[in-house]
């Protein structure tokens, strides 16, 4: 390969080819303690390749050092704040651990923001109301909701499924369940006509609907989740929970008893789980508060460095 490079002068992007090929495979092997220490080592060897960094941190929350890999990719928005997906793959991390969520939020209204400017400019259709499409859509007419509640604050229908899935998540672990609610309805259709296979995403969908007392629409989603979940030869560490909640949170909606659903996030009462609430809730944090906090207005979410944000939350 090394030869075979040298010849055509890119044997740089031969071995990246070949690297990723092979942090691939171990990937679909489940292997992802491995994933993490040669994909480490690779980005240190070629920082010019984010692909490596994603691959590193992705590995990192598969084998449970989620909060080694929240670090990680703070220090790394610092030095690149231009990456999108970065921002996503941050607030989704945060939204895991249920900590700094007006951080996490502030960070995917951008990416959402961000991903919508681009999908404007690559005139591609997706938009029909400028890049400023987040701070000014509205839902009219329930056109992008179905059986749901409206939300309280703006969202962008739009963007990609991921990031939808990483806003609506956010929502749901800060207490505002018929705001998640609404995102993850809007998501279904679209979840169906990409074929977006994701026991994850399915399994939010539940939740949320859950809380949002859906209870029907709930079964169906964690029924989806867990037919997805036990397709996986190697599953993943969302489908692993999936394999462990699903049936159970099924059969007790369905039997009218409090499924095991994911709780709310740090700080954030919870009427489902008290006994876990040990801390104040957050000023504008509680489903209840029908306007937005000042902090969510894409217009004024800039973090500029978890210093500040770690003092809300």
């Amino acid at each position: 390969i090394d030869a075979a490079g040298r010849d055509v002068g890119r044997w740089e992007d031969i071995l990246n080819v070949c690297h990723s090929a092979r942090l691939s495979a171990l990937a679909s092997l489940g292997r992802y303690e491995d994933i993490a220490a040669i994909a480490e080592t690779l980005w240190e060897q070629y920082p010019g390749n984010i692909g490596y960094f994603y691959m590193y941190v992705s590995a990192l929350s598969e084998i449970d050092q989620n909060a080694e890999a929240i670090e990680v990719m703070k220090a790394v928005l610092k030095e690149h704040p231009e990456q999108t997906s970065l921002k996503n793959s941050l607030a989704y991390a945060l939204s895991v651990e249920g900590k700094q969520l007006r951080y996490a939020n502030a960070l995917i209204n951008q990416a959402i923001e961000e991903e919508v400017q681009m999908m404007q400019y690559a005139n591609q259709g997706y938009v029909a109301d400028g890049p400023q499409v987040l701070a000014s859509w509205e839902v009219q007419g329930g056109a992008y909701y179905e059986n749901v509640s409206q939300p309280t604050e703006p969202v962008a229908p739009q963007a990609n499924i991921a990031y939808m899935d990483t806003k609506g998540w956010i929502l749901y672990r800060r207490g505002k369940v018929n705001d998640a609610a609404a995102v993850f309805g809007a998501l279904v259709p679209r979840v169906k006509a990409e074929e977006y296979e994701s026991a994850e995403v399915w399994d939010h969908m539940g939740d949320a609907f859950y809380r949002a007392e859906q209870v029907d629409r709930a079964v169906q989603a964690w029924t989806t989740a867990l037919e997805l979940a036990e397709e996986q030869d190697y599953p993943r560490m969302w489908d692993r929970l999936v394999l462990a909640n699903a049936a159970e949170k099924i059969r007790a909606a369905e039997a009218g008893e409090i499924p095991p659903v994911m709780s709310f996030g740090e700080g954030v009462d919870d009427p489902l789980f008290p006994e876990e609430d040990d801390e104040p809730v957050e000023a504008g944090d509680t489903e209840e508060t029908e306007t937005p906090v000042d902090d969510e207005s894409p217009a004024m979410d800039t973090p500029t460095g978890d210093e500040a944000s770690e003092t809300e939350d």
